[in-house]
């Protein structure tokens, strides 16, 4: 990262005026500066100040810029009067005020750069690493294990599971968790994307990870290509894709109950920050009725009833009515739809499922017709269809 306090230049020139005429231009542009005239207090400082940038003359840059390049990759090196390999660029002498100042700025904005993709790099690998398959279950520990052993490979996998389970996560967390992690990841339907547009997104994922969803509705001979595809590893979901493919298995949330007491919280947490609101907590008889659910949306369903939770919850605290119906209904908090509501809220999710349906079937359930309709994005709508359960007949 750049040093504290703002990006820290370097210089070294044998010639005591140059030093002197960099040095007040870099200070006067805003840039801390030390100049020193030889290469051995140069080494000297560089170790002690450890810099974003350096700025050397081609007389001392062939072994000093060599061991900086060892000791700090990540710094910078303009070189004045002469090119030498590693330097990011060469500045001609006499030295030109207006270019060189350029030069630096230049450098500088792309070592903030670089430091800025180093950090989302980071926070990707710390959103979709191994660590966020979240749980202590056996079936999750036993997922994480699998995960880890074929991070590495090259071949095509194969994850299996039910719909929202999980399965794209656990996609995503064998890409960054092994040597393709700085490298695309690139998504993909075999019903929904053109097989056209599927194999330039197996281009555009060079390198990187193919993840290939309903991967079964493919022709067979688009599934043979992608299997032997070189370019980039392919990772399906779907129907099996044979027996010579390794399978990764992600377990229904109902196989691993024992884990709403992480995921809950958790998927509170980035509901409320995405709300911008204080993140609630969740009741002994919320959570109990969370423990008695089937879950058959899985993870994905668990993720939406507690988002709906942050935005109803204005207690502080998530009870029983903040969860969605099919929630209620397995706990006793389930009213009969046709009933009178009981109070605001439930009115208002009365009239916003006789909208939607009205909606989805006057446009003949096309999802894009029927959130024009409403007024709404198309996402807004397929989340409250899934909350709501909300289907064709």
């Amino acid at each position: 990262m750049l040093n504290v306090g703002g990006p820290f230049v370097l210089v070294a020139d044998p010639d005591a005026s140059v030093c002197r005429l960099l040095e007040a231009l870099l200070a006067e542009a805003g840039y801390r500066v030390e100049t020193r005239c030889d290469g051995r207090s140069f080494v000297e400082a560089f170790e002690r100040f450890l810099p974003d940038l350096v700025v050397l003359d081609a007389a001392l840059s062939g072994p000093t810029l060599a061991r900086v390049k060892e000791r700090r990759p990540e710094t910078a090196a303009i070189v004045l009067g002469g090119a030498v390999d590693g330097a990011f660029d060469v500045v001609s002498k006499p030295v030109d005020r207006e270019r060189f100042l350029t030069s630096v700025r230049t450098t500088v904005t792309l070592l903030e750069q670089a430091r800025e993709l180093r950090r989302l790099r980071a926070e990707v690998r710390e959103t979709y690493g191994v660590e966020r398959l979240l749980g202590a279950s056996s079936p999750m520990r036993r997922l994480r294990a699998r995960v880890r052993e074929l991070a590495g490979g090259d071949g095509p996998l194969f994850v299996r599971g039910e719909s929202g389970a999980g399965k794209e996560l656990a996609a995503r967390a064998m890409h960054y968790s092994g040597p393709r992690a700085s490298k695309p990841f690139v998504d993909a339907s075999g019903a929904a994307t053109p097989e056209r547009e599927i194999f330039a997104r197996l281009e555009q994922a060079a390198g990187g990870t193919l993840y290939v969803e309903d991967f079964a509705a493919l022709a067979s001979s688009a599934r043979e290509r992608l299997l032997a595809a070189t370019a980039a590893r392919v990772v399906a979901s779907g129907s099996a894709c044979g027996e010579a493919v390794p399978v990764v298995d992600v377990p229904p949330l109902r196989d691993r109950l024992e884990d709403l007491q992480e995921l809950a919280p958790y998927f509170l947490q980035v509901a409320a920050r995405v709300e911008g609101r204080a993140v609630p907590s969740l009741s002994e008889e919320t959570m109990r009725i969370l423990l008695k659910h089937g879950w058959p949306g899985n993870v994905r369903e668990l993720e939406n009833a507690m988002h709906r939770a942050v935005v109803l919850c204005d207690t502080g605290r998530v009870d029983p009515p903040h969860l969605p119906p099919p929630l209620n209904k397995s706990s006793g908090y389930y009213r009969v739809p046709d009933a009178p509501a009981k109070n605001l809220v439930e009115a208002v999710e009365d009239l916003e499922k006789r909208m939607i349906r009205e909606a989805m079937e006057k446009s003949g359930w096309v999802r894009g017709v029927a959130a024009r309709e409403l007024g709404v994005t198309e996402r807004a709508l397929a989340y409250k269809l899934d909350i709501y359960g909300i289907a064709r007949a």
